[in-house]
């Protein structure tokens, strides 16, 4: 799977929808993914839709719903959104691929961990076979 692929998978996650109605994802491709549409009529199918990556990526609502995904912030200066779209067309007018500029995006997406009490690792110790309630545990140190 491309970042770019993954990127479309997180706005679609985020709300964003090809189209205005219910549709399924058929595939990923080199340039493009395809959908159907939901169809209007029980018992028939729609036509399959393609839409080319360069075309979602230029689309506002694609990154605002991967920022709310990854909970990127409003900011002084308008929403972080907003800054990744306008990096990615100065990364395209240096020359650079959408594909890098979406895996540096990616990339620099700082993994939500939650707080921890002891940087000790916790280890888990099983003295008898007991049920899961009654596993002992002890901190390493």
């Amino acid at each position: 799977m491309t970042f770019i692929q993954l990127f479309i998978e997180k706005a679609l996650v985020g709300g964003w929808q090809p189209a205005d109605r219910d549709f399924r994802i058929i595939g990923f491709y080199e340039r493009h993914f395809e959908y159907q549409l939901q169809s209007v009529l029980q018992g028939r199918s729609s036509a399959i839709q393609m839409m080319v990556y360069e075309a979602v990526l230029l689309n506002p609502k694609v990154w605002q719903a991967v920022g709310k995904v990854e909970q990127w912030y409003e900011g002084h200066y308008g929403p972080e959104w907003l800054h990744h779209m306008h990096k990615m067309i100065d990364a395209l007018a240096e020359g650079h691929t959408l594909e890098a500029y979406v895996q540096s995006v990616l990339a620099n997406l700082i993994p939500k961990r939650p707080k921890t009490i002891s940087r000790r690792p916790l280890i888990l110790v099983n003295i008898s076979p007991a049920p899961a309630d009654q596993i002992v545990t002890q901190r390493d140190g």
